[in-house]
């Protein structure tokens, strides 16, 4: 894989350029330095300034030759966010790294770094202070990561991606996410808590999935989780906790907006305000990296004592090998404690030979309320990392299926069984 420096031979760039040489030495990687010229502009002087862009990309180039670092160089021209666009496309670059190169535009009109985040494709690391990666590189420091979280898949990939960043050295990362409970409840489909300390409740589940999640990042990782209700705009919490941990990085998903969509972006406030480094990791970014595959240890599966229902059961066995399946069924209404009992002893009941269940543990629990709410409740209560669904084969597009499709936040594995 390449990484990816663009340079305009300002000290900026320079900061950016020694980044890149250091993370491409660290890894053995190569590094592609570039300059972009804009199309067509200054034609009469076109050769010349060819010439001497030409030059400046060879001087540096042999600087870090001298290293052992491996570098080529390539002098683009046209639009700069669509000619790197086309040149990261081409390398199948891992990384672009560019010099600060933000604007104070205002709330809504895109800068240079705006532009380059909405249409790349690679993750893009704005470099501010090159000295905490050099110290990080070398193995002095680890490197402060602050990591925006939210209930989108970019900031997934985002999260996923510093497993690829963890490559380079060690981490101390804080997880940030900023919510707001009449959304957060809603998207759960539980009732809103009267008030702000009814909200412990759902803040220990999130945090607890929070954790899980960042769980699985590599051991070099040393992580901690900041869960904060929202009172202002996301990015303004977001800078102060920053400014709080002294982060030499914040890392944030990236979503394509335009216009007035800029006003509640936090990766377009985060380009213009940050003091720190700034990486941008887009959602289409696939982290090829084994330590970020799921891995399903815990699985809930919701029975309503149908044969497909049951054998749901016997799928989430072979999805968490030694780990821990847990058998629930919802009740629409209150139960006694004996009816409670009669319940889960008909759990049991259905439960496949314990021979079979390898070397799982199987627990079994019974619930009241609506289905598909108290399914995703529980999941995030017991540290699900999947639901198994069963399903008569002609009954995939019911309700409840596409229900916890809407709010699961954990992957939700259907499985059909053919009536007779």
């Amino acid at each position: 894989m390449t990484i990816v420096c663009a340079t305009r031979f300002s000290e900026e760039s320079t900061s950016a350029v020694a980044v890149a040489a250091e993370l491409a030495q660290r890894r053995a990687q190569a590094l592609s330095l570039v300059h972009v010229l804009p199309a067509g502009a200054l034609s009469s002087w076109g050769d010349f300034l060819d010439a001497a862009a030409t030059n400046a990309l060879e001087n540096e180039a042999k600087a870090l030759l001298a290293r052992g670092i491996k570098v080529e160089t390539a002098l683009l021209h046209g639009k700069l966010e669509h000619a790197l666009h086309a040149y990261c496309s081409e390398k199948s670059a891992r990384l672009l790294v560019v010099g600060d190169t933000a604007k104070k535009v205002g709330p809504v009109f895109a800068g240079t770094l705006d532009r380059l985040a909405y249409l790349l494709a690679t993750p893009l690391l704005v470099v501010r202070d090159a000295r905490p990666f050099r110290a990080w590189v070398k193995g002095k420091a680890p490197l402060k990561v602050m990591l925006a979280l939210d209930s989108t898949s970019s900031a997934a990939v985002a999260r996923d991606w510093i497993s690829r960043l963890a490559e380079y050295g060690d981490l101390d990362l804080v997880a940030a996410q900023i919510w707001w409970p009449i959304e957060e409840y809603e998207r759960r489909g539980v009732p809103l808590a009267p008030s702000e300390e009814g909200h412990a409740e759902l803040s220990k589940s999130m945090r607890t999935e929070l954790e899980a999640a960042l769980g699985r990042l590599p051991a070099n990782v040393k992580h901690r989780v900041h869960l904060e209700i929202g009172v202002r705009r996301v990015a303004e919490h977001l800078m102060e906790l920053a400014n709080e941990e002294q982060a030499d990085l914040m890392v944030l998903g990236a979503h394509r907006r335009r216009a007035l969509g800029r006003l509640w972006s936090v990766s377009h406030h985060a380009l213009a305000l940050a003091p720190m480094s700034v990486a941008c990791i887009p959602s289409t970014v696939a982290v090829a990296n084994l330590a970020t595959v799921p891995a399903f240890h815990t699985a809930l599966v919701p029975t309503d004592f149908s044969e497909a229902g049951n054998r749901a059961v016997t799928c989430a066995l072979g999805v968490v090998g030694n780990g821990t399946v847990h058998v629930v069924h919802v009740s629409p209404e209150p139960f006694s404690s004996s009816l409670e009992t009669l319940l889960l002893q008909r759990l049991a009941d259905v439960l496949p030979a314990e021979a079979d269940w390898g070397g799982a543990r199987i627990e079994v629990h019974v619930l009241h309320g609506h289905v598909v709410k108290e399914v995703v409740r529980a999941t995030e209560a017991l540290g699900g990392d999947i639901v198994c669904l069963g399903v008569p084969s002609e009954d995939t597009s019911g309700v409840i299926v596409s229900d916890l499709l809407r709010l699961s936040r954990k992957p939700v594995l259907v499985t059909t069984v053919a009536q007779p």
